[in-house]
């Protein structure tokens, strides 16, 4: 039996045994539960990391919907057929000087000392640049009226709209809208529902113009910042942009010279249609109207041919329009007096219509080639409608040519008198020595006015036997005439040579509100080559001209020799560029009926006596297709009367040069250019991740 004492210290030892055990088991669950507690507490960290950062790359692909939005803008929206419907339009009443004032504005330099002339003095068209100055929260919401102001609210991206409180109903709105999307502090917005926030910023670069007519803008997104957030995780998404990024768009008066031949209206003042026969186009060619090919032409292009199809033309010259508004255009084309047309005018591209296309392609006889695939469906560019800016440049720093005038251009290698090169390069097609004057002589009358300009761009008027005074510090090349003028050049030499009517650095603009005559060939000094001669590698020209009639016709006289050369473009706004009578020809007494030994009856027949062709450097643009000759029609390759057509096309006037003849008219509606591409906005744009 165990004693009482022991018994007692067994029950202790006991008690301590289970207290302890206890104590270990609540020890162990402690540790236990903290531990399952961790574990839970890091699955729910990790899932929210990880839902974070699909908030914030969802986020991301929000707000490159956000870009794109914007790009829309300037790029206008992307049809289901391919085409775009343009949300920025500028209307033609729109002056230049307006335009000027919202390019300086965007700057924020409103002032002409915004501008850097990027071009030399001599070079034209003349360039400028202006870099915009770094946003802030001081800037005026005017200073991207431009962005706003040619808008079609109606039509912005319903995502875009959204992100501006109150919507945007009004340009205001969209001015206000711009002004926080240009600031430093961007657009920030939370979708309802989502687990993200946005914030996005753009800032103006610069504004790049050629003369006051043509404006580029460019933009730039600023930086991007997606933050995706669920519980106490939060991911971050940055994005800075590099310079490949830059957005831009131009607003512009779309240049007429870039073509060999434009025709507005594609038959004559008279109506009748003159026929493509056995002519070769190595320049773009359009119409407004559709063209005319004589049976068994051999036309051949080397560029690009377009027309717009327009069948009904309105008083003034322009296309007349249906009751909905749009132009009433039905393209198709004539082979000989058999019009060809598309049965659906308006429609796209696809199916029905490009075998009807390919039809109308092949439907001319006798090999005509079509260097690339013609567009018949071409946009309708009007003509000028005043030389209200001829005018206007010719008061300011050219020359005022009377009415009825003789305007005769000479290079010269002598600042006296003129003195003509005596020495052409076939191979280098330009004459030496290097003239270095210009000289212009104006015979009004009995009255004769003589003019030398030196490559500096002085212009000075002889005055007595031997003194010269200023004309002008700083000739832009303009002569104006508020009537009709003539306009010659120097002549040929002895071996039938052409002598060279423009200096090497001579730029020159020639318009009359009325009629222009050719009086005998216009030659460069320097003529531009073709990509294919082996003179092509030789300094780009600089010597220009161009001629313009605003309401009358330009026409090479009967004074002007065979296989006359006019190295210009010729524009005639209302009228026609022709021959002047191009129809007649040399008639010989011969027999007619009874041809025999003893007996005949005798008429006046015309028979062949071209005289030669018209060698054109340059391009031609008229209202009217004015005549240049006729031919035999069983044999379009027989020239009867007048001259042919020899036309090459001046490349420095094509988009890889971009050369015109100075104050040119230019088109009077207003074009918005930019990149075809939705997603140019977004390349280039570097992505750093960062985690809180």
């Amino acid at each position: 039996m165990t004693p009482p004492t022991h018994r007692r210290q067994e029950g202790a030892t006991l008690i301590v045994t289970v207290l302890t055990m206890t104590v270990l088991i609540a020890v162990l669950l402690a540790v236990s539960t903290q531990l399952t507690l961790s574990s839970r507490s890091s699955s729910v960290d990790r899932r929210d990391a990880l839902q974070a950062q699909y908030a914030a790359e969802s986020g991301l692909a929000a707000t490159t919907t956000y870009l794109r939005d914007i790009q829309s803008v300037f790029n206008g929206i992307r049809n289901a057929d391919g085409t775009r419907t343009p949300i920025l339009v500028v209307p033609k009443t729109l002056k230049a000087s307006e335009l000027l004032t919202l390019a300086e504005n965007y700057c924020g330099k409103p002032s002409a000392t915004a501008w850097t002339q990027t071009t030399a003095a001599s070079v034209y068209p003349v360039k400028y640049r202006c870099d915009a100055t770094p946003s802030n929260t001081l800037d005026n919401a005017a200073r991207y009226e431009v962005l706003a102001r040619f808008a079609n609210i109606n039509l912005l991206p319903a995502t875009l709209v959204a992100t501006k409180t109150g919507g945007i109903k009004s340009t205001s709105d969209l001015q206000a809208y711009w002004k926080d999307v240009f600031s430093p502090n961007g657009v920030t917005t939370k979708p309802p529902g989502s687990t993200y926030t946005v914030n996005y910023s753009l800032k103006p670069v610069r504004v790049e113009r050629e003369g006051n007519t043509n404006f580029k803008f460019y933009l730039q997104v600023n930086s991007v910042q997606s933050n995706g957030s669920t519980g106490k995780a939060e991911r971050v998404i940055l994005a800075n942009a590099t310079k490949q990024s830059e957005i831009w768009f131009q607003i512009t008066l779309p240049t007429f010279v870039d073509r060999v031949l434009f025709t507005n209206q594609h038959k004559t003042r008279s109506g009748t249609r003159p026929n493509f026969t056995d002519q070769t186009f190595d320049g773009p060619v359009h119409t407004n109207d559709r063209f005319t090919f004589a049976n068994g032409a051999t036309a051949n292009f080397k560029s690009k041919v377009t027309s717009a199809g327009c069948y009904a033309f309105q008083s003034d010259g322009s296309c007349a329009t249906r009751s909905d508004g749009s132009p009433q255009q039905n393209p198709g084309l004539y082979v000989g007096s058999t019009l060809t047309t598309l049965n659906n005018p308006l429609g796209g591209l696809g199916g029905t219509l490009v075998n009807t296309l390919g039809q109308l392609t092949t439907a001319v006889p006798g090999g005509v080639n079509f260097g690339t695939s013609p567009d018949w469906q071409a946009e309708y560019q009007p003509m000028p409608e005043n030389a209200e800016d001829q005018q206007g440049a010719a008061n300011a720093g050219g020359l005022t040519i009377p009415d009825g005038a003789t305007v005769t251009m000479a290079a010269s290698t002598s600042g006296n008198s003129v003195v003509s090169p005596t020495s052409y390069s076939a191979t280098n097609k330009k004459w030496s020595p290097d003239a270095t004057y210009q000289f212009i002589t104006v015979v009004s009358g009995t009255t004769t006015t003589i003019y030398r300009l030196n490559s500096s761009g002085k212009l000075e008027k002889k005055t007595g036997t031997s003194g010269w005074s200023t004309e002008r510090s700083s000739f832009n090349g303009v002569l104006y005439s508020p009537g009709s003028i003539n306009v010659a050049g120097p002549g040929r030499d002895s071996s039938n040579q052409s002598l060279p009517a423009l200096a090497p650095f001579a730029q020159m603009t020639v318009a009359a509100e009325k009629d222009v005559g050719i009086v005998n060939d216009l030659s460069y000094s320097d003529i531009p080559c073709k990509g294919a001669e082996s003179c092509a590698s030789k300094a780009t020209p600089a010597n220009l001209l161009g001629i313009y009639s605003q309401t009358g016709d330009v026409s090479i006289l009967n004074s002007a020799p065979d296989n006359v050369n006019v190295h210009a473009v010729l524009m005639a706004s209302q009228g026609e560029v022709t021959v002047q009578d191009y129809n007649k020809g040399e008639y010989k007494r011969v027999c007619t009926r009874y041809c025999g030994t003893y007996y005949a009856q005798y008429a006046n027949v015309q028979v062949p006596a071209g005289r030669g062709n018209v060698n054109l450097v340059g391009g031609l643009i008229e209202n009217y297709y004015g005549a240049f000759g006729t031919f035999n029609p069983s044999d379009p390759t027989t020239s009867m009367t007048g001259y042919g057509r020899n036309f090459s096309f001046d490349e420095r006037m094509g988009e890889g040069f971009g050369m015109t003849p100075p104050y040119f008219p230019v088109s009077p509606k207003w074009k918005i250019e930019n990149p075809s591409s939705d997603g140019v906005a977004l390349s280039n744009l570097v992505w750093q991740q960062g985690k809180k």
